[in-house]
């Protein structure tokens, strides 16, 4: 049996934690995950500090040179420098290359989860209730339709307007 420092968190949660910490490190386990299972939470010292130092690499591990090379030049592009701890997560990102769907830690992954999830519901709802909005192109496709046509309009303002009633019309409705 190895001599073995107990963690404050551990000593301050009782002797079962104690026991149970004991027992997971000298079966072989490591430390830290011996500390997240005594105290059934993970560790203390795992700050959004610690969990983001070094995702750097990552973004050679996960894009590839050249295509973490392209993402750094359109961010550099967009005005952004991604420091040393910076990863970008295109999940994040609202469009390709955003400067949004840069990791700033846990709490704006989950601020950003929370924002995409009421927006999907709102739309789930708009189009349970038969509300449909056209995307841009189809606008576009409608728009080129109607002056094709002959039609003249006041203003783009108008013919937009009129592009978006018949796209509306041909979009098809899932539900």
């Amino acid at each position: 049996m190895k001599t073995v420092g107990v963690p404050f968190d551990v000593q301050q949660a009782g002797p079962d934690a104690v026991a149970r910490y004991l027992q997971m490190v000298n079966a072989g386990e490591s430390p830290r995950l011996a500390e997240m299972l005594a105290l059934q939470r993970p560790p203390a010292s795992e700050t959004d500090k610690d969990f983001n130092r070094g995702l750097a690499k990552n973004m050679v591990q996960a894009f590839g040179e050249r295509g973490a090379e392209r993402r750094a030049i359109a961010l550099a592009k967009k005005g952004y420098r991604l420091g040393q701890n910076e990863l970008y997560n295109p999940m994040l990102a609202s469009d390709t290359n955003s400067p949004d769907g840069i990791e700033r830690g846990r709490a704006y992954r989950k601020q950003v989860m929370e924002q995409r999830r009421i927006a999907n519901e709102k739309r789930l709802e708009e189009r349970s209730k038969g509300i449909v909005k056209p995307d841009a192109e189809q606008v576009a496709v409608a728009a080129r339709q109607l002056r094709a046509t002959g039609k003249e309009f006041k203003n783009r303002a108008e013919l937009k307007e009129a592009a978006t009633e018949v796209a509306k019309k041909k979009v098809i409705r899932i539900g």
